[in-house]
């Protein structure tokens, strides 16, 4: 059913199935590696976002489009394709109350939240106070269509505090110019860019890309407020 949300054991890593392309890939690998390594914590973040994330993804995009007031809002694919959205602050929040918690996972991150892409742009475009035309492009990528988190098995240790409207909010109140230029990257605080996390407590802490490496005994007090 494609419309079914993700649960945990859908991944198989004996009968892997399509993943999506060399990114879906990587993840399986990843995880079948962690197999064969100890202390390793596995968490499957789903459409992770924030208001300093790189503008060549569709949060901040829709962001600078809507700050702009272009009209019409270009939106790619169909717009009918779904994600779950949840803020980078939960998702570093979870993660570090799992690895407090010895909850090695796997463990969807998301909020169960639904959100189509045409959904998103009107969000966005009424917190920015207008109403464009909204015009898909089904010539462009698309990606998955319909990728959203069953996230009953986090919920047994975290909830997520902000909701898609709340981090809207607090992307627009922010410096517009951010998304009207290219933009360096931001300084960020250790955990920030936590994607795909798998975590290991091997004292030390190393953001990279998409990997974060956590120490399991000493773990930072982070300020996410």
């Amino acid at each position: 059913n494609p419309s079914t949300r993700l649960q945990e054991f859908d991944v198989s890593l004996k009968f892997p199935g399509a993943p999506d392309m060399t990114y879906g890939w990587s993840k399986l690998v990843g995880e079948y590696l962690a197999q064969f390594v100890d202390n390793v914590y596995i968490f499957r973040p789903f459409s992770g976002y924030a208001w300093d994330q790189d503008i060549t993804y569709p949060f901040p995009m829709y962001i600078k489009r809507a700050v702009e007031r272009q009209d019409p809002f270009d939106v790619w694919g169909t717009g009918i394709q779904t994600r779950d959205f949840i803020h980078m602050k939960d998702v570093v929040s979870a993660v570090l109350t799992a690895v407090r918690e010895g909850i090695k996972g796997p463990v969807n991150l998301g909020t169960g939240r639904a959100t189509s892409f045409i959904n998103l742009a009107k969000i966005v475009c009424e917190r920015v106070g207008y109403v464009p035309q909204i015009k898909t492009n089904p010539d462009k990528p698309v990606g998955c269509p319909y990728r959203v988190a069953n996230v009953n098995e986090m919920l047994k240790f975290y909830t997520p505090k902000i909701s898609l409207e709340e981090g809207i909010k607090e992307a627009v109140a922010r410096e517009p110019f951010l998304y009207i230029s290219i933009r360096p990257l931001p300084v960020l605080t250790p955990f920030v860019e936590v994607l795909d996390v798998y975590v290991t407590p091997a004292g030390k802490e190393d953001v990279k890309a998409k990997t974060a490496v956590l120490s399991g005994t000493n773990l930072p007090n982070l300020d996410l407020a």
